[in-house]
């Protein structure tokens, strides 16, 4: 099992963190773990789930109420319920790239699905399968295209500006 939980109460797409670890508050006018010279963060979502979830939820929810909305509220609640307690986990990866070809490779097997395998093999693992026992688990990955055209954006113009090394990104940007 992931050594990371997502936050109860969000998306499953939420930023994930281990427990007792705090939220960073960007500085002021700075976007999420950017600061002067730094590279942008490229937020990779990396999520395992079960394959399915009917059977499950088909045997394992149920109401005795005859009034419509209550039946609804406890099928609901239970289903919640349910389906959290099924959760494998999820984790979130920032990433900065300093260099534009290997956001592009990142980007380019991304697209294609390379990047999707290769992380198969790592968080896949003989753990997860044991703890999900019979069941089919399979890996949701996500990068945000916003991320990656802002990335892209910026160390273009770091590479545009000729850097020699002397100067960081933000003086380029200026």
């Amino acid at each position: 099992m992931f050594p990371f939980r997502a936050e109860p109460d969000r998306t499953p797409w939420k930023k994930a963190r281990p427990p007792g670890a705090r939220l960073r508050t960007p500085s002021p006018g700075l976007a999420p773990g950017r600061g002067p010279g730094i590279p942008p963060d490229i937020r990779l979502r990396v999520r395992a789930e079960y394959l399915e979830h009917e059977s499950v939820l088909r045997n394992g929810v149920s109401s005795d109420k005859q009034q419509p909305l209550e039946r609804q509220f406890e099928l609901f609640s239970q289903a919640n319920l349910l389906l959290r307690a099924r959760d494998l986990g999820s984790i979130v990866c920032d990433i900065k790239f300093t260099e534009l070809d290997n956001l592009e490779a990142f980007w380019g097997d991304y697209l294609n699905g390379d990047l999707l395998e290769a992380l198969k093999g790592v968080f896949i693992t003989d753990t997860l399968r044991m703890a999900a026992g019979t069941e089919d688990v399979r890996l949701l990955i996500s990068v945000d295209q916003d991320d990656y055209e802002e990335g892209r954006r910026l160390l273009r113009a770091f590479s545009a500006c000729g850097n020699d090394g002397s100067r960081n990104l933000t003086e380029c940007l200026i």
